[in-house]
């Protein structure tokens, strides 16, 4: 089981947890597995428990990063009506301890396959697999080859099913494109990382080391070459932006021919927000009620009425006592379940410094490209004990999304798991990127335990402030792109559109909304406070607040380091707090906003080890 921790009186006291009236959250990793494969599992509450299992397969790359809070939300959905479910990060994905680099799509199948292997040996009685995306493409395939070894599942459940790989690749290949239109910039295609693919290379992209092994498997990955099992129920959930519209025609098709090869099968189309690919968090409440009800008949109440002994703990492999291993840790924020990864170093640095990162935006604990894990692998290497963690209605912590805005109560909470996990630890950097950076700085003056803060591409947005960016930044530099007028000649922009946007843009970077100076407020405890109308204000007070060593790490090619650059330039109040000696700021000239090159990763990495070491 894995290790719960409350929020203590005595930061050295180790509390545990066990719930009784909701569902559970336990956070491991597969017993006897090759790769560590990490699991979270949500168990039911005594009183509703089940026998019927439900493993998900999840989406690819940024899907899964932008997909894990809705995943979360459905499990604990799940397990509250009796069902356990189950959540595997496979081999270089989510808290894997393994790259990218190294996995194969066969690798996952049979990744998969031993998760449901494993779950039959708990007990269950019956199995879900629950694919979303690409991972519909993979629940398939371990069907297909459970059927194999007489152990398939009895149903499938599909959300928004990509059925080939090839096309996964594709759209994952589009971002390589994508960013170099957005920049106004030429050098790297899709054709030249093809190219590169083809000869036997690991290429990133978007931050991914993609390998010609994955590539090639995924390009020959595909439901149509698939007999899956006779006697396995699907379900096919697909999202749309408005009621009544259809399946998609390929998902119509595959449906058609599972049902002439007698299979039974079910599909429908609800309302909702694509959000395994929006930019913030997207949500699908008819997507959740939607499959509540497709695993009914699976309930404590229905078919498998053999129930297991709920006072059976789920067996993970737990290695929260091994150092240089990360470790699983639950922990209590007010009443909700925050999940978190502990990266213990084999030594400590001097003046037992940890840190704890501060997770923002439309992600959870891993990070765009998994950055959170990599960081956090690099500073334990450094004798740094490391915390990264979902705050509320983030990932696969429960309770209220309140946003960015509210959570000081989180960032204690997780100070306050470091300490009773490493009780070694006295003293704690914050590290935060983008809307996380502001949220640490407004918390740092408040509590003593912090010393240090890095702060990526802090977040300062204003209508007017973010306008004025894209106009000189973005506008300016399609105009001088050759790319640009190629397309546009070629029939590949929207003109009349792209007008239109633009004279938008040009309105809001003109006309204010509402004016803020940041500097005088009736609350005295303002420190503590973020006003999300004036986050430029929010940041200096935050910033005066905490007189101790701060590191700004500010991208060159990013519009949320440009418009933080903006509010300096505009406020000179703001620019004197960024002059005292305790300021460091360093500049990554080229880098975007997420440092998704490996080469500005770990120079990130090298400046915060640095940070770290300073008296």
């Amino acid at each position: 089981m894995t290790i719960s921790l409350a929020k203590c009186s005595k930061p050295s006291v180790r509390c545990t947890i066990l719930s009784t009236s909701t569902p559970e959250l336990q956070l491991g990793a597969l017993p006897d597995s090759p790769n560590k494969t990490p699991l979270a599992v949500w168990r039911p509450p005594a009183s509703v428990m089940g026998s019927h299992w439900v493993i998900h397969a999840p989406a690819f790359a940024e899907e899964m990063n932008k997909s894990r809070h809705m995943v979360a939300r459905q499990a604990r959905r799940l397990a509250a009506n009796g069902h356990t479910v189950v959540v595997p990060d496979l081999c270089g994905t989510g808290d894997s301890p393994d790259s990218l680099e190294v996995a194969t799509w066969q690798g996952w199948v049979e990744e998969l396959c031993a998760v449901v292997h494993w779950a039959r040996d708990q007990g269950t009685q019956s199995i879900t697999l629950w694919g979303l995306r690409l991972g519909c493409l993979l629940a398939l395939e371990a069907a297909v080859r459970l059927e194999a070894r007489a152990a398939p599942p009895d149903h499938l459940l599909l959300w928004q099913p990509l059925l080939a790989g090839k096309l996964q690749m594709a759209q994952f290949l589009r971002l390589v494109t994508a960013a170099a239109v957005t920049r106004g910039q030429e050098g790297q295609t899709a054709a030249s990382v093809k190219a590169a693919l083809a000869e036997g290379e690991t290429v990133e992209v978007a931050g991914y080391p993609l390998s010609s092994i994955l590539y090639s498997g995924l390009q020959d990955a595909d439901a149509a070459a698939l007999t899956l099992p006779a006697n396995t129920s699907v379900t096919v959930i697909e999202v749309a932006s408005q009621a009544d519209k259809p399946l998609l025609p390929v998902t119509a098709k595959h449906l058609a021919s599972w049902q002439e090869a007698g299979m039974a099968c079910t599909a429908r189309t609800v309302v909702g927000d694509a959000f395994w690919a929006t930019q913030e968090l997207g949500f699908a409440d008819a997507l959740l009620n939607a499959s509540d009800e497709a695993l009914g008949a699976f309930g404590a109440e229905g078919p498998s009425t053999q129930k297991m002994d709920s006072r059976r703990p789920v067996s993970l492999t737990i290695d929260a006592e091994r150092r240089g291993v990360a470790s699983s840790v639950v922990f209590r924020c007010q009443s909700a379940q925050l999940a978190g990864r502990l990266h213990v170093p084999e030594s400590f640095a001097p003046k037992s410094t940890g840190v704890v990162i501060v997770v923002g935006g439309p992600q959870y604990r891993v990070g765009s490209h998994r950055q959170f894990v990599s960081l956090a692998e690099s500073l334990a290497d450094a004798g740094y004990p490391v915390l990264r963690f979902d705050y509320r209605g983030m990932g696969d912590s429960d309770g209220e999304l309140a946003g960015f805005t509210a959570i000081h109560d989180d960032i204690a909470a997780g100070i306050d798991a470091l300490q009773a996990a490493v009780p070694v630890v006295e003293r704690v950097a914050l590290w935060g990127l983008c809307d996380a950076a502001t949220a640490a700085i407004a918390y740092a003056g408040g509590d003593p335990r912090v010393v240090r803060a890095a702060l990526a591409n802090p977040w300062v947005y204003s209508e007017q402030g973010a306008a004025n960016v894209k106009i000189k930044h973005y506008y300016a530099a399609r105009i001088f792109s050759l790319a640009f007028w190629q397309r546009l000649f070629g029939g590949r922009v929207a003109l009349l559109q792209s007008i239109e946007d633009f004279a938008k843009v040009v309105v809001r970077a003109i006309v204010p909304r509402g004016a803020h100076n940041g500097t005088k407020s009736d609350n005295e405890d303002m420190s503590w406070m973020i006003d999300a109308g004036d986050l430029g204000g929010t940041f200096l007070r935050g910033l005066r607040a905490f007189p101790k060593p701060v590191l700004l790490l500010l991208s060159g090619d990013d519009f949320t380091a440009m418009e933080f650059q903006r509010e300096v330039d505009r406020n000179a109040e703001l620019r004197a707090a960024l002059e005292p000696a305790n300021i460091q700021i360093h500049r990554l000239a080229d880098a975007d906003h997420t440092f998704s090159r490996r080469d500005w990763q770990a120079d990130v990495e090298t400046r915060t080890t640095a940070f770290l070491r300073e008296a």
